[in-house]
Formats: C-alpha cells, sequence, structure tokens
C-alpha cells in the first residue's frame, strides 16, 4: 500500500491513496463517506468561513465533492511528516502536518490568546474493518497522538499539552468486517507504529534547542545550541514539574499551577548534570534558560 503525494505550490498537498476507501474523522469537510483524495491545505489569514473555503479549495485542485480537507497555518514543505509501518500483514501510512502552536492546555490556561496551529493527521490502513472498526481506530489513534504529543514535550506554560486546539484526525481504510482495532490489535499496533516514527521524525527536524523551548511552554522559542545530556536533564525536570503542578504525584495539595522559573530548581535538585558545559560549543545551564526565557 503506498499513496501518491503531490505538493501544489506552496499552500497546497494532494494525497492520492490509489483507489476509493472509507473515511471517518474531524477534517473541516469531507469527514465521512469515502474518498481517493485527500487535500491538505495551508491558509495564510483568516477566514470566517472555513467550510467554504474548504470546499473551494477541493474544487479548485480538481477533486471530488466531498473530498476530505485539511487546513493548517503551518508552511506545508517544513510541517509535513510522511511514516509507515507493517506489522502482522497490517500496514499503516501516516501523513501529517506539525503546526507547532496554540497549544491544547491539560490545564485552566487561557488559549485564546494563542496562535492557531494545528497537528493534522491521515491514517491509512490495509485493515478491513467496519463502521465500529473504524470508530475504535480513531479513538485508539487520537489516544496516541495524545500521549506523543505529551512524550514530546508539547506543554503550556503551566501544564503539559495533548496537541493543538484545532487538531485534526482522518482514518481511511477499506470496508470489511474488523470490528475492533486497539492497541492490543494489530491494526491498532501498526497505526500507533507509524504514527509514533511520524513523530520522532518531528523530533529530528526540530532539534534541541526548538524542542526544548516547546518542553517549557514556548511555543514560538528556540533555547539554541543544547547539549543532548542537559535536554535530557531540563526535560526529565520539567515532567516533574508539570506532573506535581496536575496534582499527579500523590500530594494532597496537589493541583496548584506551579511557577515558571523551578526547572532551574529541580535541575539542582536531580543533580543531572555532572559539568556546567557539556559537549564542547554548547551552551550552558544558565545561558540555555536564559535564552528560553528571552524567546518567550
Amino acid at each position: 500500500m503506498s499513496s501518491t503525494v503531490r505538493f501544489l505550490g506552496d499552500d497546497v498537498i494532494v494525497i492520492d491513496m490509489g483507489r476509493r476507501m472509507r473515511v471517518l474523522g474531524t477534517t473541516v469537510v469531507g469527514g465521512r463517506g469515502s474518498a481517493r483524495y485527500v487535500v491538505m491545505g495551508r491558509v495564510r489569514k483568516y477566514v470566517d468561513d472555513f467550510t467554504s473555503y474548504a470546499a473551494a479549495l477541493s474544487s479548485s485542485v480538481g477533486a471530488p465533492p466531498g473530498t476530505p480537507v485539511f487546513l493548517t497555518a503551518a508552511d506545508l514543505h517544513r510541517s509535513y511528516v510522511r511514516s509507515s509501518c507493517e506489522l502482522d500483514d497490517i500496514s499503516v501510512e501516516v501523513h501529517a502536518t506539525f503546526g507547532l502552536s496554540g497549544m491544547a492546555c491539560l490545564g485552566e490556561e487561557d488559549v485564546r490568546r494563542m496562535s492557531a496551529g494545528t497537528v493534522n493527521v491521515l491514517a491509512i490502513t490495509s485493515a478491513r474493518m467496519s463502521q465500529m472498526g473504524m470508530l475504535d481506530a480513531l479513538r485508539s489513534i487520537s489516544e496516541v497522538k495524545g500521549a506523543l504529543s505529551v512524550l514530546s514535550g508539547f506543554s503550556c506554560r503551566t501544564s503539559a499539552a495533548a496537541g493543538t486546539v484545532s487538531d485534526a484526525t482522518l482514518l481511511a481504510a477499506p470496508r470489511g468486517d474488523i470490528s475492533y482495532s486497539g492497541l492490543a490489535t494489530p491494526q491498532g499496533r501498526a497505526a500507533a507504529c507509524a504514527l509514533r516514527r511520524a513523530f520522532a521524525e518531528l523530533a529530528i527536524r526540530l532539534g534541541t534547542g526548538r524542542r526544548l523551548a516547546l518542553t517549557l511552554g514556548l511555543e514560538g522559542g528556540d533555547c539554541g545550541n543544547v547539549d543532548p545530556d542537559l535536554e535530557v536533564a531540563i526535560r526529565a525536570a520539567r515532567y516533574v514539574e508539570l506532573a506535581e503542578a496536575a496534582g499527579l504525584l500523590g500530594d494532597a495539595g496537589g493541583g496548584s499551577e506551579q511557577p515558571y522559573g523551578s526547572t532551574d530548581d529541580a535541575l539542582k535538585r536531580l543533580g543531572r548534570i555532572a559539568e556546567e558545559r557539556g559537549q564542547k560549543g554548547t551552551l550552558t545551564l544558565a545561558e540555555v534558560l536564559s535564552l528560553c526565557e528571552g524567546s518567550s
């Protein structure tokens, strides 16, 4: 199973799945029914009616009516990732765009002031599914995406994030009788594997400084040339900080949001950094935190 991907200029991607398949998801249009093509489009300015905009975009590239359309504000050439996985004769392809702004905070932060970004995920499976099987697969993919977002360090200033506030997911599968697609099934595990590989590719592209800024809740920031050991230590400290703020460490007084800045204290308590400077040419801990704070 292999799809054909075409970039039409800078603002449109058309994915040809090779045949018409049943689709189910949360795209702006075309989230139910069947389709052969899927469109991913970049929106450069706010529009009042995204449904009409998506339908017009689909028509402008010659796609049939009802074609699923993803929208994002992200640069498609930089944000698009393709991955695949095959387990027990079940293959899954993932096509994703990662617009990393407007994080979906797992807390009480006000996201209205944040810019809008989108993590779009198209999963194409060879597993022949019933409608119930597709619903179960969509649930599994959404759970995995949220877990991988947290593991990737997506966060707001005082809480972890499960993605962005405008994420969309679409599943495409041939019609069949598979009714269960959880993570204990081959089709569920193959989907999780393909999605994990997409997030792994994203991590490589971001680099240490950008990954660390996202971990610290600075969605537009970059912490510079960070030693990998230092990145691991700061991310570990940040994980503990966010878990404590969410009341997940068993503290009866937990749940209160911790002020930004305690990561430095947590690092000192962890004792994870043997030397102030790691690999030659990288920044010191103080320089990293200063640069991160300046990019907020």
